[in-house]
């Protein structure tokens, strides 16, 4: 692979990083505003109902946070990849 493939390949994981963040985002609002519609009496879900879904939802969270970690890992390697390659021309 070569510097230019090495950049464009950093952009596309750095816009797929982008999409993640604002999925999490997304998911802990949810979540906050399920739990404050709850404290708000405004949601009048069973209890079990309730945890289901935010279980759902933290599920969903956590496996979006992971890919995002093995995103901003494989960054930091074409990161190196790319700076050693511009130190080396």
């Amino acid at each position: 692979m070569h510097r230019r493939q090495w950049l464009a390949a950093y952009e596309k994981l750095v816009l797929l990083s982008d999409e993640y963040s604002r999925r999490i985002a997304t998911c802990k609002e949810i979540i906050e505003v399920v739990i404050g519609g709850v404290y708000r009496s405004q949601v009048n879900w069973h209890q079990e109902t309730l945890s289901e879904i935010i279980a759902a939802i933290l599920d969903i969270q956590y496996s979006l946070e992971l890919k995002l970690r093995l995103i901003e890992a494989e960054k930091a390697f074409l990161a190196r990849l790319i700076d050693r390659n511009s130190d080396n021309h």
